[in-house]
């Protein structure tokens, strides 16, 4: 329930990348000037769940590890579906 608190306390934006982003990071690290939807890196960074998923890449930007969030976002999916399911049978439903 720690990790739900902590996972619910993460928002998401609506953002682009700033014009320093785009020349350092022009077509790599999803770097482009449209607009995205979703975390930013500062808060997962802050975040005790999601913390080992942000990283400072050799510039000293901060990177998200995609790869890492998705495992991290696949685990907690996993435990909100049982916590659906454990509601679900006390509410007396399935």
């Amino acid at each position: 329930d720690n990790a739900i608190k902590a996972f619910s306390d993460i928002d998401a934006y609506v953002y682009k990348y700033n014009q320093m982003a785009q020349d350092n990071y022009a077509g790599e690290k999803g770097v482009d000037d449209e607009t995205h939807f979703g975390p930013i890196a500062q808060d997962l960074a802050k975040n005790p769940v999601t913390s080992g998923t942000v990283h400072r890449d050799e510039s000293g930007y901060l990177t998200v590890d995609t790869r890492q969030l998705a495992l991290t976002n696949t685990a907690m999916i996993s435990q909100l579906a049982r916590k659906i399911e454990e509601l679900e049978e006390r509410l007396g439903g399935r």
